[in-house]
């Protein structure tokens, strides 16, 4: 939608888990979860594509590059932060084994 809020736009297939919503670094695409899996759909509503599959993933969330998307992977108190690469979505990452109810994920630039 535009910033009145006019131009609304249905973007996903009515699913009621399409949730999480987040848009990449320069605005062209949006991550989102779906059923417990992390996609991409570029902002026209096209292109979209599953980048995880076969677990309880959610709250993803872009690296300030738009090249890596972090998420939580469990169940509700055993989550772990994995990174996945977009360009290449069979390379996914644990970044963090400690078990707990990681969430709200962000990226901090390192000085």
């Amino acid at each position: 939608m535009n910033a009145d809020g006019s131009g609304v736009t249905q973007l996903t297939g009515g699913s009621n888990e399409d949730e999480e919503p987040g848009w990449s670094p320069d605005g062209t695409r949006i991550v989102f979860s779906r059923d417990s899996q992390i996609w991409v759909i570029n902002a026209n509503g096209t292109g979209q594509v599953r980048l995880t599959s076969n677990a309880i993933d959610g709250d993803p969330v872009w690296s300030p590059d738009g090249s890596k998307i972090a998420f939580t992977r469990g169940p509700n108190g055993n989550r772990q932060i994995y990174v996945v690469f977009v360009a290449n979505p069979s390379d996914v990452r644990l970044r963090h084994q400690q078990l707990g109810e990681n969430e709200n994920l962000d990226w901090v630039r390192k000085p």
